[in-house]
């Protein structure tokens, strides 16, 4: 897809004024603001640890404590005093005077390039009619309501770029370019694609991305040296046949916009390496897409398919197959093994309930495979057994209770993600996975962690979230590179000491427990800085917190702290940290 093609896209409260007396009112309602915000501080249970300065926060200044008030001045949107409309006048002036200079000194170089973007035109001077040599031209980023007659005269211009304006359509003397081999129409607003653009014969990449293009028309099939064709982001219902006569198509994009069908003589199109259809409301697929055998990408995901057609097995160059929420039961029989070159798979989000027929040699070049969300409640023993470059794996959201037995051969995995299934045990095997980075295994029902997780050497992320932990497996220590600890939501009554070890670890969740204390090694955890302790029953905190120089978030809420005096809790948890700080034995180290 071409570069360029792959760039993105106050009301005013009228507030009456009163009258205050210069005595008491004023500096009554200061002092009820303050009260309020600090009301406000003190209820939240989880903010940002940043004292409060002096001065700040106040309406006195800093010479003696004079309150000063000022009155704010309003600003009316849409009414513009002669003043202004005085500027504006002398600002359209001015960039028009600028482009008049440009188009001037282009005429006087004969040069061939020509670039009037983000120059806020509103209009464009005729007189752009005498750069007759002229190639290319770009007038992206203006505010161009419409383009002069005159710009017909530019006859030898391959180039014209005029994305990201306020078009509605182009003028009929535009048919004269017929050397024009790129049209950029982007971000503009057409409902229509310009008759006139069928009639340009030698374009060869046509770019209309968010607009507002209801039909194409018939007369697409004059543009047969197409080939790029994006009109993603429209408003498309349908495609004519005559599409299969731009045959010279590699790139096609029709993305984001209302397709129900697809004819079957895009199939003609036998040079695309890349098909865009996701996020329209297709149901079937012709057959006839298997003669794209060139394909390197297709995407499909976000529609209403409900199979796929047995020939695209025959697209062997495909690297990336998405079929991300669709209704798609099952795969043809031998469908993947067929794509040798496949390397990302993602069936999230239909309705498999097993994996696709064909076994492990389906899987053996496969790097990223995403089947979340589907009813799948086994994963076969010995599938991935040839997938000997599958580094992530998600199966999030299924029905799996149990793990395969040769989990321990998965030696390439990097990311493991089997969050929200019914698994009640890991597997003891499970530290063989020696290059294992995130583990997320949240919202089943663990009572466990095995004590071979502590093998997991190179493991940065661990999820345990919403599970029955009941404890913490102590070899959690040797987890030197863990920065990511979630055990939020579990049964534990207490955190390992070996926990301190942890080195790298950056932030830290263990609310929703019923933890009564926590260790006094956590104030070896020199790199935490976030701490999650809401909802446990802890009494008090260890003055070792205070050592965690760069914890600079902290969830207290729903922790009673008796043993804190109550002015500290109720300040939250940057009173708190104060309170550790200069009440503790390291008020000297912090």
């Amino acid at each position: 897809m071409d570069r360029a093609e792959k760039d993105g896209d106050k009301t005013v409260d009228r507030k009456s004024e009163c009258a205050a007396s210069e005595s008491e009112s004023p500096r009554l309602n200061a002092r009820m603001k303050e009260d309020q915000t600090a009301s406000a501080s003190s209820k939240s249970g989880s903010f940002p640890l940043i004292p409060k300065l002096p001065g700040h926060g106040n309406n006195s200044d800093q010479g003696g404590g004079k309150e000063v008030y000022r009155k704010k001045s309003v600003k009316i949107e849409g009414i513009k005093s002669n003043r202004d409309k005085h500027k504006d006048k002398k600002k359209v002036k001015a960039i028009t005077q600028e482009v008049e200079k440009k188009i001037s000194k282009c005429k006087e170089d004969k040069g061939t390039r020509l670039d009037l973007s983000k120059s806020e035109l509103v209009t464009l001077s005729t007189h752009v009619k005498d750069l007759s040599q002229l190639t290319e031209l770009f007038l992206y980023k203006n505010k161009l309501v419409r383009v002069p007659e005159e710009l017909g005269c530019l006859t030898r211009l391959r180039t014209l770029a005029i994305h990201e304006n306020h078009l509605t359509n182009l003028p009929d003397s535009l048919s004269s370019l017929q050397a024009l081999e790129m049209l950029d129409l982007r971000h503009n607003k057409l409902r229509e694609i310009p008759a006139v653009v069928y009639k340009l014969k030698s374009l060869q990449k046509l770019y209309l991305r968010f607009n507002k293009v209801t039909t194409i028309e018939p007369e697409i099939r004059n543009l047969s040296r197409l080939t790029q064709l994006i009109l993603r982001e429209n408003k498309i219902h349908s495609i004519p046949p005559e599409i299969g006569h731009l045959t010279k198509l590699a790139t096609i994009d029709l993305s984001y916009n209302e397709l129900e069908t697809i004819p079957s003589e895009l199939g003609n199109c036998c040079l695309v390496t890349a098909l865009d259809l996701q996020h329209n409301r297709l149901i079937t697929l012709p057959e006839s897409l298997g003669n794209m055998t060139k394909l390197t990408r297709i995407g499909l995901k976000y529609n209403q398919l409900e199979a796929l057609p047995s020939s695209l097995q025959q697209c062997v160059e495909l690297d990336e197959l998405n079929l991300e929420n669709n209704n798609i039961p099952s795969l043809p029989d031998g469908f993947l093994s067929s794509l040798v070159k496949l390397s990302s798979l993602t069936l999230a989000r239909n309705k498999f309930e097993a994996y696709p027929v064909g076994g492990p040699a389906q899987f053996h070049c496969l790097v990223t495979f995403n089947m979340e969300h589907n009813q799948v409640s086994k994963i076969p023993f010995g599938i991935f057994s040839r997938a000997k470059r599958l580094s992530k794996l998600s199966m999030r959201s299924n029905q799996l209770t149990s793990l395969p037995l040769d989990v321990a051969t998965w030696s390439s995995m990097v990311e493991l993600c089997l969050a929200s299934n019914q698994l009640t045990r890991l597997p003891d095997d499970i530290g063989s996975l020696s290059s294992l980075e995130v583990l997320i295994v949240s919202n089943n029902l663990l009572k466990k962690v095995p004590p071979g997780i502590g093998n997991l050497q190179k493991l940065r992320v661990l999820d345990l979230e919403e599970n029955r932990l009941e404890s913490v497996a102590s070899e959690i220590e040797h987890l030197k590179q863990l920065k990511k600890l979630m055990l939020q939501g579990n049964l534990l009554t207490y955190l390992p000491r070996g926990l301190g070890h942890l080195s790298s670890l950056a932030v830290l969740y263990v609310g929703e427990n019923q933890l009564q204390a926590l260790p006094d090694e956590v104030g070896h955890l020199t790199a935490l800085e976030e701490l999650y302790l809401n909802d446990n029953p802890l009494q008090e905190l260890p003055f070792e917190l205070a050592l965690c120089k760069k914890l600079a978030l902290m969830s207290i809420e729903g922790c009673p702290l008796s043993q804190i005096p109550q002015p500290y809790v109720e300040g939250g948890p940057s009173t708190i940290i104060q309170y550790l700080r200069v009440h503790g034995p390291y008020r000297t180290m912090v």
